[in-house]
């Protein structure tokens, strides 16, 4: 979406008169603007004697017929048209913060002599300043700017489990030098609902210890209102595995904040008393007429499992309104790669846990025919320096992961064509006693793969 700003001159179209008499017109299409798009913001400047901005609109249609056209003047008939629809008009009046010479101060350059798309700093005073009185914002003073993060301001990183997703998190804070104070960070799960999120009345008791009530914020109040009080500094609302909850459902009317412009705020306010009677008095100032939106310097961060590994599903809706990055399955790092033994007939074959992982992972995919969500990542297990400990590990949470979720998946549905375990073992309660007898647990179609890079050699894990 592109944000653009035209001249009028009302001695050859009237375009107060016209935007009196409907709430769309016609606009004859220049050069420039066959390049709109449909949804593009249009700010309509009317030139001398005026000299002020009077009318923010949106592009509803960038091909137009002439026949169609809507304006006052009979005469005014083009073949190529932009169809412009009013979102907002501004005042005629020297409280309007669009005059030309206010827009000179803070970005144009030159005069407005055609149609031109708004550079990122005149940009950034019109969507702060023309909304100043309709919703939340995030006002900052020009030399204590607000600097963006280089993430988008929904985002979900995805993948598979122990890609290291809360890693990345906790490694942009870190690397952003981000205050704790300006960090919500929440673990969603099936019960967690739209009241948790938002805030709800709990008993309590006061201080004669005589039953009462209190109003306990949830974390996105807490987050929106730390965002409007501190505004020239990033806050990070972070949602621990998005998809164990129905999250359509914790956001309700929330969700409709979650189409930001090219700045970052929200695109559409909500009127929400519950929110705003209970932020802070300092963020209730910046929220005039009660409106709320999410301004720019809030970021909503979410964690992920891919869609196999979901427990509620997620609408295609909240979907498109989140940039979704992808956290690859990558090598461990040294500190989280010990050396693996497993029993091979009467001998063993020794790997590593980059290897290991690499090779289920393989196999699950290319010969047990599984979805890549099945697969694991390189912090799926985080081991320590105690072999003992690394090898109960093994047994209490890689073994369950692969007989519940791969080995069992797979012969219930049919595709067994080769098995991750011997075929001898039928039950977990026997796979877990073969484990503790040092016996042969995995098949060998693929202990021949882990071990085509290894020599098998006696030892013990």
């Amino acid at each position: 979406m592109k944000v653009w700003i035209i001249p009028s001159n009302i001695k050859v179209f009237n375009v107060i008169k016209a935007f009196q008499d409907s709430n769309e017109i016609d606009w004859i299409k220049s050069r420039n603007m066959k390049k709109m798009k449909v949804d593009d913001i249009v700010y309509i400047y009317v030139a001398h004697p005026i000299k002020k901005i009077l009318y923010k609109t949106k592009v509803i249609d960038n091909n137009a017929l002439s026949t169609d056209i809507i304006n006052n003047n009979e005469n005014y008939k083009v073949e190529e048209t932009v169809r412009l629809k009013l979102i907002k008009e501004y005042p005629n009046d020297n409280t309007n913060p669009f005059r030309f010479n206010l827009l000179q101060e803070f970005g144009l350059k030159g005069s407005i002599q055609g149609p031109q798309t708004i550079n990122e700093k005149l940009l950034e005073y019109i969507q702060n300043e023309g909304y100043k009185n309709i919703s939340c914002e995030n006002y900052v003073n020009s030399k204590n700017a607000f600097q963006p993060l280089n993430i988008a301001n929904n985002i979900i990183y995805y993948g598979v489990p122990g890609t290291g997703k809360s890693y990345k998190v906790s490694k942009l804070i870190k690397e952003n030098n981000i205050s704790n104070k300006n960090v919500f960070r929440i673990t969603l799960h099936p019960e967690y609902s739209y009241n948790d999120f938002i805030g709800q009345i709990m008993p309590d008791v006061d201080n004669n210890m005589k039953p009462t009530y209190r109003y306990e914020k949830g974390i996105f109040i807490q987050a929106l209102e730390r965002a409007l009080i501190v505004d020239s500094e990033p806050v990070l609302l972070i949602m621990e595995e998005l998809s164990r909850a129905n999250i359509s459902s914790v956001f309700g009317d929330i969700f409709q904040l979650l189409d930001r412009d090219v700045l970052g705020n929200s695109e559409y306010s909500i009127n929400n008393d519950s929110i705003y009677y209970h932020l802070d008095e300092k963020a209730q100032k910046k929220c005039n007429n009660k409106n709320i939106i999410l301004p720019k310097n809030l970021y909503i961060i979410g964690t992920a499992n891919t869609s196999d590994q979901n427990v509620f599903p997620m609408d295609t809706a909240f979907k498109r309104r989140f940039e979704w990055e992808y956290v690859p399955i990558l090598m461990p790092k040294k500190e989280n790669n010990p050396k693996i033994s497993l029993r091979y007939s009467q001998n063993y074959v020794n790997t590593t846990w980059s290897i290991l992982m690499e090779k289920l992972n393989s196999f699950i995919v290319n010969e047990m025919f599984e979805s890549e969500d099945k697969q694991i990542g390189p912090y799926f297990i985080k081991f320590s320096n105690d072999k003992e400990i690394n090898k109960r590990i093994i047994k209490n949470k890689l073994l369950q992961y692969l007989w519940d979720n791969i080995e069992n998946s797979n012969i219930n549905y049919g595709n067994a064509r080769k098995r991750l375990f011997k075929s001898n073992i039928h039950s977990f309660s026997t796979l877990y006693q073969y484990f503790d007898q040092d016996r042969q647990i995995f098949s060998d179609a693929f202990l021949n793969r882990l071990g085509e890079q290894d020599d098998k050699t006696t030892g013990a894990l």
